[in-house]
């Protein structure tokens, strides 16, 4: 699903707007509840911040967690299930040979580790600080691709200068 990142773990701002239907109240999202795409290749899960005030309704092909103990954090629940290693244990739990499926009874028989909440706190305080690095490392990729981009255009312009100036000689 294109609404939800598994690198940050959240839902992303620019959601695709409808019309709620006359039933969504029984299907609105709540802060904290987490997504977790139930179809294809990877399983990503966000969970969702309260920024909004606009009702949010879940696309029948994601799956619903809401975490009813204070002990998990959603947002660490979240970050956990879009790890490498449960990424492969929820891949072993799928169905479906064309889109592969998981289910809310594949995906609770999942054994979550669960740190004190102060643990899960620095865990995502780390994992964040990752995420800005990766933002940064991309800025100077992007900021050395067209610094060098320019000097060989500058060598190039330079270049064809020595030539005509031959040329007239």
């Amino acid at each position: 699903m294109k609404d939800l990142d598994a690198i940050s773990g959240l839902l992303k701002n620019d959601l695709e707007r409808i019309e709620a239907p006359s039933d969504a109240d029984g299907h609105c999202l709540f802060a904290g509840d987490v997504l977790v795409a139930s179809r294809g290749n990877w399983n990503t899960a966000s969970v969702i911040v309260p920024k909004t005030d606009d009702i949010v309704i879940a696309a029948p092909n994601l799956l619903v967690v809401r975490i009813r103990t204070a002990t998990l954090r959603p947002d660490f629940f979240a970050w956990w299930l879009n790890q490498p290693d449960t990424q492969e244990m929820i891949r072993a739990r799928r169905s479906g040979s064309t889109i592969p499926f998981i289910s809310i009874p594949e995906l609770s028989d999942l054994k979550v580790p669960v740190p004190n909440v102060e643990t899960q706190e620095k865990i995502l305080k780390i994992h964040k600080l990752w995420i800005r690095e990766q933002e940064l490392l991309e800025e100077i990729k992007n900021k050395r691709r067209t610094f060098v981009q320019s000097i060989l255009a500058d060598m190039t312009a330079e270049k064809i200068k020595i030539l005509k100036s031959d040329e007239t000689n």
